[in-house]
């Protein structure tokens, strides 16, 4: 057994977050590892944690300790550790007054900062309440509600940029941005669980931003890295909302515009907004300028596009998510199907954000059976779309049967 093996069975083993001593005093409890005449053993132990860490092994993860220290756990028990009640307690202890101080305001009222920023950089800012959607306590659900949208018009001026927009495929003339709020951002952990939630439910916009009052200085290097490989900016807000800084830019992305046509379908007011985007992209300079009083009367009022995130989000469904398997060693990808519960399925299964590679195959299990992915997807023709990369998909106990009759029953 390698040292680094021994570490893992000993997390393992333990089932719990630990220290490089404790990791290192299980593996001579337990002979896994033999130091010979090693001088620090444990200061190989604390390097090794280091080096899975730096390496991005999702199988071990870790959070800030005490007296700049680090506990380690295996990733697959995270949700048993109770993580966020672990960092808040050693925030505590560490920061006892500091912690005082931070319960005196509450999350919403980062908003009005948030806003009055964004305005006075020409963006129009909406709050999307959480707690009015039907499944606002679903874990699940969390991962697709924004804190705040927000719409930027393009300022057109010159009658060459005008004549330009002619000529287009498509209007440029707004962006959409999507923002989590959070009040504080201290670890590593609450950074990577921040930062993907806003990964998640930025899928749709141009931009993304997570938005924090304080945020660890420490930290700064590990949001450059996901900044780089995610695109999702950074901003921290300050108690004088116009000395905000954004710390790392949002990458701009394309729009989901089966999402935008699905809501022209759904709101007249809406489809009467993207008629007038067109009717920019022909004008004459003659009518031009009434036009752009229209586009940004809209630009003012976001209760149209906030009532249509709102209903989406207050669907009655449940957005499912994957489980990865390792078996006989092919790694596979199963999500689960109940009989008459409404459930968001991706058209092309995926683990946010690429966390876990190499997955040879899909399945969905269902009445306890398993059946592949793409053929289950391929024989449902009655369906919704919730977005461009999801379906809403609700079969009932005899569809389901039908599904096994007709699809080869899958066994691993």
């Amino acid at each position: 057994m390698t040292i680094k093996e021994a570490i893992l069975k000993s997390l393992e083993d333990l089932q719990k977050i630990l220290t490089h001593n404790e990791i290192y005093e299980h593996i001579i409890e337990k002979n896994y590892y033999y130091f010979g005449d090693a001088k620090t053993p444990a200061s190989t132990i604390s390097a090794l944690l280091g080096d899975f860490i730096r390496k991005n092994d999702q199988r071990v993860k870790r959070i800030k300790g005490e007296k700049s220290t680090y506990l380690y756990y295996l990733s697959k028990f995270e949700e048993d550790l109770n993580i966020n009640d672990v960092a808040s307690e050693i925030i505590e202890k560490a920061h006892p007054k500091q912690l005082l101080k931070k319960q005196t305001y509450n999350e919403r009222d980062l908003h009005k900062l948030l806003s009055s920023y964004l305005k006075n950089k020409n963006i129009y800012a909406k709050t999307i309440l959480h707690e009015e959607s039907k499944n606002s306590k679903d874990d699940h659900q969390k991962w697709i509600h924004p804190d705040m949208i927000g719409i930027e018009f393009l300022n057109l001026t010159s009658k060459i940029n005008k004549a330009f927009m002619k000529i287009l495929n498509k209007s440029d003339t707004f962006k959409l941005t999507s923002y989590e709020i959070k009040k504080e951002i201290n670890t590593d952990y609450e950074l990577k669980k921040y930062y993907f939630q806003a990964v998640s439910n930025s899928s749709w916009s141009n931009y993304g931003y997570l938005v924090a009052l304080e945020i660890n200085d420490n930290l700064k290097d590990e949001m450059q890295r996901l900044n780089e490989s995610f695109g999702i900016g950074i901003i921290k807000l300050k108690s004088n909302p116009y000395e905000s800084e954004i710390l790392f830019q949002s990458k701009f992305k394309e729009l989901d515009f089966k999402t935008i046509d699905k809501l022209c379908k759904v709101n007249k007011k809406y489809e009467d907004f993207i008629e007038l985007i067109e009717r920019m992209l022909t004008i004459d300079e003659r009518n031009y300028q009434s036009v752009e009083n229209e586009l940004n009367d809209f630009g003012t009022d976001l209760d149209l596009f906030g009532q249509y995130l709102h209903n989406q989000q207050a669907l009655d469904a449940y957005y499912a998510t994957p489980r990865i398997y390792n078996v006989h060693g092919r790694r596979i990808g199963m999500y689960a199907l109940g009989a008459d519960i409404l459930t968001i399925l991706p058209v092309e299964p995926y683990v946010v954000l690429n966390q876990i590679e190499g997955i040879e195959e899909w399945y969905v299990f269902m009445n306890d059976s398993l059946v592949k992915y793409r053929d289950l997807m391929s024989f449902i023709k009655k369906f919704d779309y919730y977005d461009a990369n999801h379906r809403m998909v609700c079969l009932s106990k005899e569809e389901i049967s039908e599904v096994l009759n007709t699809l080869a029953i899958q066994k691993i």
